[in-house]
């Protein structure tokens, strides 16, 4: 117990714990993301996916107390860092300085980490704790997505999305201790996951806009 609480209160055990709970959630987005191309498929295959869920609900129920947890220390260390950086270098966020190396995912995490957080709870407000009166999660979905507004904010999120992992993903490997001579190999890795996830998850809300009869 000594012993996880000298990790936790070193600075470097902060960013590593972030960096195993980031790489925990970008697992999520690819399973979460893997189901929801069943949309693709057609409403009886997105239907199947969904019912196929609420039928393991032990399952769903321990899924979503440990993603719960690890969402919670991810946001949790990240704010305390964010803290502690700012308390001993004041102007190190500064929005007015350009950090020579510095990637758009790294410029912009202080804004993509909170908007995400929102986007996540607005997100299980529209669709997860809602009554759903007895409708397939297909017809909410394509209700959703008929308003332009709705498709704008959800590809326009994406775009957050991406720049998050963006930075994310490669200085993740980089607190975990892998030499900085893989850093280029890792930030181009990382900018296609974050092209993958950006643009795929984006793709959905067009795609049932566009395509009127994709869920029906």
């Amino acid at each position: 117990m000594n012993r996880l609480w000298l990790v936790v209160k070193s600075s470097i055990g902060k960013k590593e714990l972030m960096a195993l709970t980031g790489f925990c959630l970008i697992l999520f987005l690819a399973v979460h993301l893997f189901g929801n191309l069943n949309i693709f498929r057609g409403t009886a295959a997105f239907n199947w996916y969904a019912e196929t869920l609420h039928s393991l609900p032990a399952f769903v129920k321990i899924f979503e107390i440990g993603l719960l947890t690890i969402g919670a220390i991810h946001v949790f260390f990240a704010t305390i860092l964010v803290v502690q950086n700012l308390w001993a270098r004041p102007h190190r966020y500064s929005w007015k300085r350009w950090e020579g190396g510095r990637s758009w995912g790294s410029w912009s995490m202080l804004v993509t980490g909170p908007y995400i957080l929102l986007f996540v709870i607005f997100h299980l407000l529209q669709f997860t704790l809602i009554d759903k009166a007895g409708r397939p999660i297909s017809t909410i979905v394509a209700e959703r997505f008929q308003q332009p507004a709705w498709v704008a904010f959800y590809a326009i999120s994406m775009v957050f999305v991406g720049l998050h992992i963006s930075h994310g993903f490669w200085s993740g490997f980089q607190t975990l201790g892998v030499q900085n001579e893989r850093r280029g190999e890792l930030r181009s890795l990382g900018l296609l996951v974050s092209l993958l996830f950006g643009v795929t998850f984006g793709a959905i809300p067009i795609a049932v806009y566009g395509f009127k009869n994709l869920l029906q």
